[in-house]
C-alpha cells in the first residue's frame, strides 16, 4: 500500500515550523536576558565579575556599592573600596569616568573625563599585588605602521578630584600624616605635551618621632611630559606648605614654611637628571636646605647622585632642644654626600663635612673612596683630607652636650684641659660597630688648643677596633710621630698610644693642658718619648688606670706664676719662685696605679739646680718628693729674708756658684699646699 502523498508533504512543513518556533523562543529568551543584563545587570557585572578580578590583581579585596556602566565608554560608581573594611587603602564617594576601552587596551590610556569626590587614600595600606595593565603590543606589530602612526596614543583630559584625604597611618610606625580637603585637577595631558596638575589641601597632622606638626596649608603643581610609549620625558614640580605649627620634643614650632621643588629630565644614555630642593624657613628666616642633584637609572648601576644638607644655627639648636640637649654657640652644618655606581656591584662614595661653632670653622673634612667599594666584610680604602679640624673645640662641644659625663671623685681632680679650661671627655663607644676600612689621612689645620699643624698617616677600623699607624704631625718647626689603638669590645674600653716628638715649642703644649690660671711655662721640647696605656682616653676620668712611661728633654725653660707654688710663695715670702728660669731640664717618669713616679726631674739654670725624685698621687694629689737643690742668687736672697725659713739659710753652703743645702729636702702635703722638711727642722 502506497503512503498518502498529502501526509508526506505535511510532515516536513510541521518540522520546519517547530524548528522556527524553537529558534524564536531561544531568540526571545536571549533578548530578554540581554535586556535584563543591560537594564539591571551592569552593577552585578562589576560586583560579581570585575571587582573579584580586580581584587586578584590588587592582592586585596575590592568592593563596589553602586555602579552603572557602558563597558566600552562609561563608568559611574560610588562607594568603591579597595582593601579590608577596617583598613582600606582607598575609598571613594561618587566617581564619574568617560573613556575609550578599545583604544586604552590596544594603544594607550584614553580618558576623556574623570571626576571623583570624597576620595580617601591610606598609603600605609597600599596593595601588595602587582598590577599589570594589558598593552597588546602584538596588535601594533601586526598592524601596518602607517595605519597607527597618526593615531593619538594616549589622552588624559578633565581629571578632577574634590574633598579628598591622603594619609599614612600604620600601627607601630613612627611616621604618620594626614592631609584633608585635597583638591587636584589636570585639564589635559597629551602625547609629547606638558600637562599641569594643580593641587592644594590642609595639613591635619604630621608626626615623625619627636616632631609633631598640625595646621597649615599645602599648595603646588606638577608638570609632566610623556612620549608615545608613556615613558616620562621630564617633570617639574613645586609645593609649598605654610603656617605649620607644632612641637619638636619639648620645643615649640610656629610659623614654619616648607618649600619643595625639583625637575626630572630624561638624558639619553644617562637615565634621568634629578634636581630636587627642599627649603625650611620660620617666620621668614631660613633654617636649612636639602638638595639632591645628579643622574639616576632604574637600577643603581650608572647612577650618580649628590645630596647636600645645610643647617642654620636655629635649626641645629631646635633639633638639640627637641631631643633634650643644651644649645651650642652658633652651630652651622654643611654636609655633602656623593654616591657613584659605575658598574653593578661597584660603588664610589665621597663625603664632605663643614662645621662651624661660634662663627669659627672647627671641621672641614673630605672623605673619598680610593677605589671602588669591595664586597661586604672586606675593608674599603678611603682618602681623608681636610683644611680644618679643631679637636679641642669638638671635644668641648661634646662635653656641653653630655654634661653628665663621669668625672673623678676628688673635689679637685687632675684634669686634661682644652683651651677653654674644661676637661675633654670622649664619646662613649659601647655597642658601636664600624665597617672595615683603611684610611689614608692628610689633614691640614689640625689643632688642639694652641697646637696647630698637619697630620699625615694611616688608620684602620674594623668592628670594635681602631688603629693609627705611621702617622706624623708637623707643629711649627717640630714633628710628632703617633701610633696607637683603641679597642671597645669590652667595657671599659682599652687603648694604648706611643708619641715621639722633637723640636716643639713647649709654651703652646703647656697652655693646652693647663687651665688659664695654672700659670705660664715656656721653653723648647727637644725630645719626648711617651708610651701610655689605659682603659679610657679621657685621662681625667680614669687616672687610677693610667699606665705608661715618659722621657723628655727641654731647654730654655721659664716657669712663672704656677698655681701650685702661689701658696708657698705667700706663706714663706719666696718671691723668686714666681719666676724660675732653667737652661735645661730632663724628665724620666712612670705612671701606674694612680701614682706618678718620678725617676728623676733635673733642672739646671740661672735660678739654680734641682733634682727631684719621688711620687705624686694622680688622684689624691699627695706629694712624697725628695728635692736636692742648689739656689741661685735671687732664691738664696729670698730664703735669707724669709721669716719662716731664715734658719734654712744658715745651712746653705756654696758649691759651683750656687747656695746648696747640705742634705736633700723632703716635700710633703699636696700639689696645692706643699711644705718642706729638712731632718728635724720644720
Amino acid at each position: 500500500m502506497l503512503p498518502n502523498m498529502h501526509d508526506v508533504e505535511r510532515q516536513p512543513s510541521e518540522a520546519r515550523r517547530a524548528c522556527w518556533r524553537r529558534r524564536f523562543r531561544r531568540l526571545a529568551w536571549t533578548g530578554l536576558v540581554l535586556s535584563l543584563v543591560v537594564l539591571f545587570g551592569r552593577h552585578l557585572l562589576l560586583a560579581w565579575v570585575v571587582a573579584p578580578v580586580a581584587g586578584v590583581a590588587f592582592g586585596t579585596p575590592v568592593d563596589v556599592d553602586q555602579a552603572a556602566c557602558a563597558p566600552t565608554c562609561r563608568l559611574d560608581l560610588s562607594n568603591l573600596r579597595i582593601g579590608e573594611k577596617e583598613d582600606a587603602f582607598l575609598t571613594t564617594g561618587p566617581v564619574e569616568a568617560r573613556y575609550r576601552l578599545w583604544h586604552s587596551l590596544f594603544l594607550g590610556p584614553y580618558v576623556e573625563k574623570l571626576h571623583a569626590e570624597g576620595l580617601t587614600v591610606n598609603l600605609a595600606q597600599a596593595p601588595q599585588g602587582k598590577i599589570r595593565l594589558p598593552r597588546f603590543r602584538w596588535f601594533r606589530r601586526h598592524r601596518r605602521r602607517e595605519d597607527i602612526e597618526d593615531v593619538e596614543r594616549f589622552l588624559l583630559r578633565d581629571l578632577q578630584f574634590e574633598g579628598c584625604t591622603v594619609a599614612y597611618d600604620k600601627p607601630g610606625s613612627p611616621l604618620r600624616f594626614r592631609v584633608e580637603n585635597v583638591s587636584a585637577s589636570l585639564p589635559e595631558l597629551r602625547e609629547g605635551q606638558s600637562g599641569r596638575i594643580e593641587a592644594e589641601g590642609d595639613l591635619d597632622e604630621l608626626s615623625a618621632g619627636p616632631l609633631l606638626l598640625a595646621g597649615g596649608t599645602i599648595k603646588g603643581y606638577c608638570a609632566l611630559t610623556y612620549d608615545r610609549e608613556m615613558d616620562l620625558l621630564d617633570s617639574q614640580f613645586s609645593f609649598v606648605a605654610q603656617g605649620l605649627n607644632g612641637t619638636l620634643g619639648g620645643s615649640s614650632i610656629a610659623g614654619l614654611t616648607v618649600e619643595l621643588s625639583g625637575t626630572t629630565q630624561e638624558v639619553r644614555g644617562r637615565g634621568y637628571r634629578q634636581d630636587l630642593h627642599l627649603a625650611l624657613s620660620q617666620q621668614g628666616q631660613p633654617l636649612g636646605t636639602v638638595s639632591i642633584v645628579g643622574y639616576s637609572m632604574k637600577g643603581l648601576a650608572g647612577s650618580d647622585l649628590t645630596v647636600r644638607l645645610g643647617a642654620e644655627p636655629e635649626l641645629v639648636n631646635l633639633v638639640l632642644a627637641g631631643v633634650g640637649l643644651p644649645e651650642l654657640a652658633e652651630p652651622r652644618l654643611e654636609l655633602a654626600v656623593r654616591g657613584r655606581f659605575p658598574r653593578p656591584n661597584e660603588a664610589e662614595v665621597s663625603l664632605a663635612v663643614n662645621l662651624e661653632l661660634g662663627g669659627e670653622t672647627v671641621a672641614d673634612l673630605d672623605l673619598v673612596t680610593r677605589s671602588p667599594l669591595p664586597p661586604l666584610l672586606q675593608p674599603a680604602r678611603f682618602s681623608v683630607t681636610g683644611e680644618r679640624l679643631a679637636i679641642d673645640r669638638l671635644l668641648a662641644a661634646y662635653r656641653q652636650l653630655r654634661p653628665d659625663h663621669p668625672e673623678t671623685g676628688s673635689s679637685e681632680p687632675a684634669r686634661e684641659v682644652v683651651a677653654t679650661g674644661q676637661p675633654s671627655p670622649l664619646p662613649k663607644l659601647d655597642g658601636l660597630l664600624l665597617p672595615p676600612a683603611l684610611l689614608d689621612l692628610d689633614l691640614r689645620g689640625v689643632s688642639y688648643g694652641e697646637l696647630t699643624g698637619t697630620l699625615t698617616g694611616h688608620a684602620m677600623v674594623q668592628g670594635q677596633q681602631a688603629e693609627l699607624t705611621d702617622s706624623e704631625v708637623h707643629l711649627g718647626d717640630g714633628t710628632v710621630d703617633l701610633a696607637g689603638s683603641i679597642d671597645w669590645r669590652t667595657s671599659p674600653l682599652k687603648y694604648q698610644t706611643a708619641v715621639q716628638a722633637a723640636g716643639l715649642a713647649f709654651g703652646p703644649v703647656a697652655r693646652t693642658f693647663l687651665a688659664p690660671d695654672d700659670g705660664r711655662i715656656e721653653g723648647r721640647l727637644d725630645t719626648l718619648q711617651l708610651d701610655v696605656r689605659g682603659t679610657d682616653p679621657n685621662v681625667a676620668s680614669h687616672l687610677s688606670a693610667l699606665d705608661g712611661t715618659l722621657n723628655a728633654q727641654l731647654s730654655g725653660l721659664e716657669v712663672a706664676d704656677l698655681r701650685s707654688l702661689r701658696r708657698t710663695i705667700h706663706k714663706y715670702q719666696l718671691a723668686g719662685l714666681g719666676n724660675l728660669r732653667f737652661s735645661e731640664a730632663s724628665l724620666a717618669a712612670r705612671a701606674a696605679g694612680g701614682t706618678f713616679q718620678l725617676g728623676r726631674l733635673l733642672l739646671n739654670g740661672p735660678s739654680g739646680r734641682a733634682e727631684l725624685t719621688g711620687s705624686v698621687g694622680l688622684v689624691d694629689r699627695q706629694l712624697d718628693l725628695t728635692l736636692d737643690a742648689g739656689l741661685g742668687p735671687d732664691l738664696a736672697a729670698d730664703l735669707r729674708s724669709s721669716k719662716r725659713l731664715k734658719y734654712y739659710a744658715l745651712l746653705l753652703q756654696p758649691r759651683d756658684g750656687l747656695a746648696c743645702l747640705p742634705m736633700p729636702l723632703a716635700l710633703k702635703g699636696t700639689l696645692d699646699n706643699p711644705f718642706p722638711t729638712l731632718g728635724a727642722i720644720r
